[in-house]
């Protein structure tokens, strides 16, 4: 099954994506901070992070930086209040996969951003 992580610190935001993410058949995490997260992170230990970018402590772009020495593939959604075009193009200009602003309002759109995300091939690591 495939594995989404989603970092929000707003536990309803967080919830409300984790339900929808299991409704369409994703296995969905929900960590509300960096640090929690990056306990349990490995390199292909999911498919897909979404993150929130404006966090407490660590913000989304340090946890991101933090994710890409670990695993430089796995594709990262900035789901984030940061909604304007300059925002978007920076997050993106940065790496991230897509930008999501907040509020979310079309579950579709965010489902259909999440699939076009995980089906594109990652590059393979060879085994030692």
């Amino acid at each position: 099954m495939t594995t989404v992580a989603v970092i929000d610190d707003q536990t309803d935001a967080g919830e409300i994506l984790k339900i929808v993410l299991t409704r369409a058949n994703y296995a969905a995490r929900l960590f509300t901070g960096g640090p929690e997260f990056l306990k349990s992170f490995r390199k292909g230990g999911f498919d897909l992070i979404v993150l929130d970018i404006a966090l407490p402590g660590m913000d989304g772009c340090e946890i991101f930086d933090r994710i890409r020495m670990t695993d430089p593939d796995v594709p990262v959604i900035a789901f984030t209040a940061y909604a304007f075009p300059q925002d978007r193009e920076n997050l993106l200009g940065r790496g991230f996969a897509a930008h999501i602003p907040k509020p979310m309002l079309d579950f579709d759109e965010f489902l259909n951003e999440v699939s076009r995300h995980i089906q594109k091939p990652r590059r393979r690591v060879k085994a030692s």
